[in-house]
């Protein structure tokens, strides 16, 4: 019996000892420590211009890491390469504010007022200037204007390794009154020269074609774009540049906001936000499309899962991020006011809407990497 007490009291000894290693001094009961959320390799910065509250986002999260109320009337915002700076363009002041990437803190100014394109880290960026309407080399690093180019380049598409870059413009006539934006220019980004333009009609109908948000397609001369050759007519695009050739891939229901192309998964995403009918507005959808052969691969209803919540998006600008996991769409709504929605690529539907307010209008998205 003796036996069997000491054989026992050592048991208890061994498990006490090992509790008492295996916990912290101020934790008797030793909970399980809670898990964090996995932290991506890219920020999502999300800027809500009717409640002035810029987001710093985690992707694939989709955990808000940090937000800044800020009295900017915000145009547009743009991440500097390196992700350490985020260019917010303010249309009150006409001046670009340079926010920190780690904690959204405001930390400089620059008497520059457009939209800003980089790719990657390399040695040079596109600026166009909406103050004289024309478009510049930038350097990334500091902002100081290198050549510029006596031409309002907006929408474009910087590509560094081919160092190519390609934007579209409004035409005007002879006394200066915009007529419609139907002409591509192109740039030659070595010898900094505007080499090419192109007037895009269609095929059949030889009509000119308004030419809106641009994806390019790295490495080939294709564009895409969204454009309309009538009133409530509007399609999805493919131009070839070298041979002038146009395709319709899609006719959509009604006009849409943005086109990007994901080169990690070969594909290409547009949204089609419908045409309400007695004000009745449509179910919306976000199309993904294969890349080499315009195959339509999903139609992802505008449903947020797994709420199975209704929302109204549309038309606002279109992020993914560079590995290819994640979608983030603006809200540009038919009321003026929209959430911004993540659509998992994987998944092929919507995972989150960041609809944080009643009223909330997030039609601004930058995406960066993390830092």
């Amino acid at each position: 019996m003796r036996q069997k007490l000491i054989i026992l009291a050592s048991l208890i000894g061994i498990c006490g000892l090992f509790i008492y290693l295996s916990c912290c001094d101020d934790c008797p009961t030793c909970p399980d420590e809670p898990e964090l959320p996995p932290l991506g390799n890219y920020r999502c910065y999300i800027w809500d211009t009717y409640n002035n509250i810029i987001f710093s986002i985690d992707t694939p999260a989709d955990t808000i890491i940090d937000s800044v109320h800020t009295d900017l009337a915000g145009y547009d915002f743009f991440v500097a390469p390196g992700g350490e700076r985020l260019l917010a363009l303010n249309s009150a002041t006409q001046t670009t504010e340079i926010l920190s990437t780690a904690d959204l803190s405001h930390i400089g100014s620059l008497d520059l007022y457009g939209d800003f394109y980089f790719d990657g880290e390399d040695n040079y960026g596109v600026y166009y200037s909406l103050l004289n309407d024309k478009t510049y080399f930038i350097d990334p690093t500091t902002f100081a204007l290198l050549d510029s180019i006596p031409r309002g380049i907006r929408y474009g598409c910087l590509d560094t390794v081919e160092n190519v870059f390609f934007g579209s413009k409004m035409e005007t006539d002879s006394a200066g009154s915009a007529i419609e934006g139907n002409v591509i220019f192109k740039i030659d980004c070595d010898t900094r020269e505007l080499v090419d333009s192109f007037v895009v009609h269609t095929d059949d109908t030889q009509m000119p074609v308004r030419v809106y948000r641009i994806a390019y397609k790295r490495g080939t001369e294709e564009l895409y774009f969204h454009g309309a050759e009538y009133a409530d007519y509007s399609c999805l695009y493919r131009y070839e540049t070298g041979t002038g050739d146009i395709k319709r891939i899609i006719r959509t229901r009604g006009p849409f906001g943005d086109v990007a192309i994901s080169l990690g998964r070969n594909e290409l995403y547009m949204s089609d936000p419908g045409k309400p009918v007695f004000g009745i507005p449509p179910l919306e959808y976000f199309m993904i499309f294969d890349i080499e052969s315009d195959e339509l691969l999903a139609a992802v209803p505008s449903i947020v899962y797994p709420e199975l919540t209704f929302i109204l998006p549309g038309r606002g600008l279109i992020r993914p991020t560079p590995d290819g996991r994640r979608l983030y769409v603006g809200g540009e709504s038919y009321t003026g006011y929209g959430p911004a929605v993540v659509i998992d690529l994987e998944e092929r539907k919507i995972i989150k809407a960041f609809d944080l307010f009643d009223d909330t209008y997030c039609a601004l998205i930058a995406i960066g990497p993390s830092i």
